[in-house]
């Protein structure tokens, strides 16, 4: 009994068990059919164990044409895949290295209060120092240590706030203070800066440590490009009396807060400045100039420093002659930059020196016998801008010459006829023949003399050469006078001593012609070269100054130039690039 009760025990146990195999789905007749092309499915793409068999199933010339097929279709993927890099890669210039300019000349007082009278300390000064502003590629005005300023509504008051953390090259801060001991210096006459008419009628103050204002006596529409003048430490030039100013070291070893520091001074045994050396500053405001170190490397004259380039002791040099460019046209790894010069040179025409210049006929003639296309060729190989007028045709307020006078010798001749003074039969020079017994403006027979003077530069001795030809030609007698720089700018300008002055006049920034043009710039040291008076143009510049409407500003300087081109007070030739 007891086996027959365990039996139906465990029987009991497996009946589950028994029923689920009993109900199970028997298997059907495809089944098997299904299972094996489940596993003979094929592939889109072979896998890795079909492809270990590639090389078996092909042949020796099937194999060959295989890896060059896959080698060049890896070098295309290659090359596409750079390509694309490159598409969407942005190139950026790399840092450091030094660079070496030459420059003629030797650097005197580099400091903004005197920089205007030396092109070499002015190129120092601009990479040592800065100013509150600076001037941009389009001769626009942008802040610089200034953040940001406000002109008040009558125009007579700018509240300019410096950048925060500002310092000089000695780490040392860099305060609205010392924006105030800048204007106050350079207003000071001990200081003798050539900057002073910039801040006549100018106060500056201190509200705090970031925060200047300036109080002018009048409006001026000019006075942001005065504020382009670099700031001097007040910590350093303070203790300097002002009479011994120009003889301080700090002229020669300046500290500034420009894109780059002064590092050291090198001196020739003679003592003259061999070169100077200039580091990147890492603390500048702007972002930190990618050349480490700059070098300016000093020579007495023009040929050294264009020998030095060719044998690539230096890196570049800037206002070669043409003649001297022509002469390193064969270094293929130099090369040439343009630059538009803010220049007018012209031929500015002294009335009160010589009677002759004072006919407006006479002065007619002058510009008719002129070819300026022609000079400009011949001098400068097609590479400077003409002139017909006072303003750069790049400037705001730039007007169409109302009045030109184009090359026609014939005219010209006519010209001179008509104002008395005529060529007799068998002479070279004209002389004067009253029209009638009341024309007392000159003596019967004075002949027609000019004198030119002009700057020892080779561009301007041609410039003057040709025009004295195409003067003499005419039968205008006419005298060539070259005198170096130094004697033109402290004898003959001051002076006034010439007739006709082929010479070039540095514009600003801003395009304000009141310090060549008005009245009370005719005598020293002003720069009014022809001693011209009109009381329209007067009036002109001087509103002008005053108004800050860019529209109605040019309108008045658009009739300045009408009037200059009916007057012709100079005649205006052209404005010279800087080839570098």
């Amino acid at each position: 009994m007891s086996f027959i009760h365990t039996s139906l025990s465990r029987l009991r146990k497996l009946w589950p068990a028994l029923t689920n195999l009993i109900r199970r789905k028997k298997p059907g007749p495809g089944l098997e059919q299904k299972l094996v092309l489940r596993v003979k499915q094929p592939h889109l793409f072979p896998t890795p164990g079909q492809l270990r068999y590639l090389p078996r199933l092909l042949s020796k010339t099937e194999r060959l044409i295989f890896r060059g097929a896959s080698f060049l279709g890896l070098v295309s993927f290659l090359a596409l895949l750079l390509l694309t890099l490159n598409y969407f890669r942005i190139p950026a210039p790399a840092g450091g290295g030094t660079y070496i300019e030459a420059v003629v000349g030797q650097p005197k007082l580099i400091n903004p209060l005197w920089a205007d009278a030396n092109d070499v300390d002015r190129d120092l000064v601009g990479l040592i120092f800065t100013g509150l502003f600076r001037s941009t590629a389009s001769l626009s005005l942008e802040p610089d240590l200034a953040e940001q300023f406000i002109v008040s509504e009558d125009g007579k008051t700018y509240t300019v706030t410096l950048r925060e953390r500002l310092r000089w090259h000695d780490q040392t801060p860099l305060t609205a203070n010392d924006v105030v001991f800048t204007v106050k210096a350079i207003k000071n006459p001990a200081y003798q800066s050539p900057r002073a008419n910039d801040f006549q009628g100018v106060t500056a103050s201190a509200s705090d440590e970031r925060t200047v204002v300036f109080q002018l006596e009048r409006p001026s529409a000019s006075f942001l490009s005065s504020l382009t003048v670099g700031i001097i430490p007040e910590h350093l030039w303070a203790d300097v009396p002002p009479e011994n100013a120009r003889l301080a070291e700090l002229n020669i070893k300046p500290v500034g807060a420009g894109p780059y520091r002064f590092d050291t001074l090198k001196k020739t045994r003679q003592g003259a400045i061999y070169s100077v050396h200039l580091k990147s500053n890492s603390r500048f405001h702007r972002p930190t100039p990618l050349i480490s170190n700059v070098v300016f490397r000093f020579f007495s004259d023009t040929q050294s420093a264009a020998q030095a380039l060719a044998d690539r002791k230096v890196g570049g040099v800037a206002f070669l002659s043409r003649p001297e460019r022509q002469g390193l046209t064969s270094r293929t790894h130099l090369g040439y930059y343009r630059l538009e010069l803010p220049q007018i040179t012209a031929l500015f025409l002294n009335q009160k020196r010589n009677a002759a210049l004072g006919e407006r006929s006479v002065r007619l003639a002058l510009a008719g016998a002129i070819d300026k296309p022609n000079l400009i060729s011949q001098t400068f190989g097609g590479e400077a801008t003409l002139l017909d007028g006072p303003f750069l045709p790049w400037f705001p307020g730039y007007a169409e010459a109302g009045a030109t006078y184009p090359f026609d010798t014939s005219r010209a001749a006519s010209l001179l006829d008509e104002s008395g003074f005529r060529l007799k039969e068998g002479a070279t020079v004209r002389a004067f023949v009253p029209k009638d017994k009341k024309d007392k403006r000159f003596s019967p027979d004075t002949e027609l003399k000019i004198s030119l003077t002009t700057v020892d530069i080779p561009e301007y001795v041609k410039s003057g050469e040709l025009i004295r030809d195409a003067w003499q030609g005419l039968g205008i007698s006419t005298e060539l006078i070259i005198l170096d720089p130094k004697t033109i700018d402290r004898q003959i300008i001051p002076q006034r001593e010439y007739d006709t002055l082929l010479y070039g006049e540095i514009l600003g920034a801003d395009p304000d012609p009141f310090p060549f043009w008005h009245s009370s710039q005719i005598n020293p040291p002003g720069v009014n070269l022809s001693g011209y008076s009109n009381r329209r143009v007067d009036a002109l510049l001087e509103e002008g100054r005053l108004l800050t409407d860019p529209a109605e500003r040019a309108k008045r300087y658009q009739e300045f130039q009408t009037i200059i081109g009916e007057d012709l007070p100079a005649i205006f030739l052209f404005a010279p690039s800087y080839t570098y």
